[in-house]
């Protein structure tokens, strides 16, 4: 499986995310030893093109896509900064 992050650098939400979640030890480790990751940043063209094709409208959103390459989960998140402090 692959998890698919979709992110701008420029957005709170998703540099919150990078660095409370997955820079989590514990979800680095889960990443390298069971899932894949890919960053998409819509900065570059191949993150907008995917962005587009799937309907992004909202940073950051995450995407588990299954070894058959069919999206089996999607889900924008959008985080509190005053909860993530």
């Amino acid at each position: 499986p692959t998890m698919v992050f979709v992110y701008s650098n420029k957005c709170y939400s998703s540099r919150a995310f990078t660095r409370k979640v997955l820079n989590n030890e514990t979800i680095k480790n889960l990443h390298t030893s069971k899932i894949n990751r890919i960053n998409m940043d819509v900065a570059t063209l191949k993150g907008r093109i995917f962005a587009q094709i799937n309907d992004v409208f909202e940073l950051p959103t995450v995407f588990f896509v299954s070894n058959d390459e069919t999206i089996k989960y999607r889900s924008k998140l959008s985080l509190d900064s005053i909860k993530m402090q």
